[in-house]
């Protein structure tokens, strides 16, 4: 039987919609769009829409405790973004140094290919992760890792 997801908006004012996806067994994905929808769900099981919200009021919010759904994504990918999911809020982290600490000194490209299938931006906080010459990239653009880590107080210099 296929998997069935059901879909959410939150419409935040100032930063745009949020799509996300909540299936079984957890948030399958989460995406956020420039354009706002007209209508949201008033129903969510997981409470994201509320850590969201307090999220971009400037609140430090830890989203650990929201369960994701990963799907078909390879074990190394999951134990990639499950350590990511501890990086600290207002905190950056090289992708080499991720690598270095989950025991794989010379996979800093593949902790950065972990972070461009990231299913979850921000509650998989991959925008905290920065290149050792740089910010790196963000699946969702530059400008909106930019406007996540001032967010969170993350000086760029």
């Amino acid at each position: 039987m296929a998997r069935r997801d059901i879909v959410y908006t939150l419409n935040i004012l100032d930063y745009g919609t949020f799509l996300y996806k909540i299936g079984d067994k957890g948030l399958t994905s989460l995406d956020w769009q420039e354009k706002r929808e007209t209508r949201e769900n008033s129903k969510d099981p997981l409470g994201l829409a509320k850590l969201l919200t307090f999220y971009f009021s400037g609140e430090k919010i830890d989203f650990r405790d929201i369960p994701i759904d990963y799907g078909s994504i390879s074990p190394t990918y999951i134990e990639i973004l499950e350590f990511i999911r501890d990086i600290p809020y207002g905190t950056t982290i090289t992708y080499g140094e991720v690598a270095k600490k989950l025991g794989r000194p010379r996979s800093a490209r593949v902790v950065g290919n972990a972070m461009r299938i990231n299913p979850c931006p921000i509650v998989i906080p991959c925008h905290r992760l920065v290149s050792k010459n740089g910010l790196g990239g963000y699946s969702l653009g530059i400008d909106k890792k930019i406007l996540l880590l001032n967010l969170e107080g993350v000086k760029i210099c």
